[in-house]
């Protein structure tokens, strides 16, 4: 109990200090102008997948990915 509430505060420091140089690389350098909404997933990547359906399936390790 107590090590999650250290960990989800830790992460919540850790996005509020990384945040200044993410929004600094956007605006001087142009980075994640195309992706900043999907890195925090609000937005899909577009697919062109034609006539045949789309079956997304999330994979955390590479042997998980081999036994999908």
């Amino acid at each position: 109990m107590i090590s999650n509430i250290l960990y989800d505060t830790g992460l919540i420091i850790a996005s509020i200090c990384s945040f200044p140089k993410i929004l600094y690389q956007r605006i001087r350098h142009g980075k994640y102008k195309n992706n900043l909404k999907q890195r925090f997933g609000k937005s899909f990547p577009t697919i062109d997948k034609g006539k045949s359906k789309l079956i997304w399936i999330h994979a955390v390790s590479v042997g998980e990915t081999r036994a999908v």
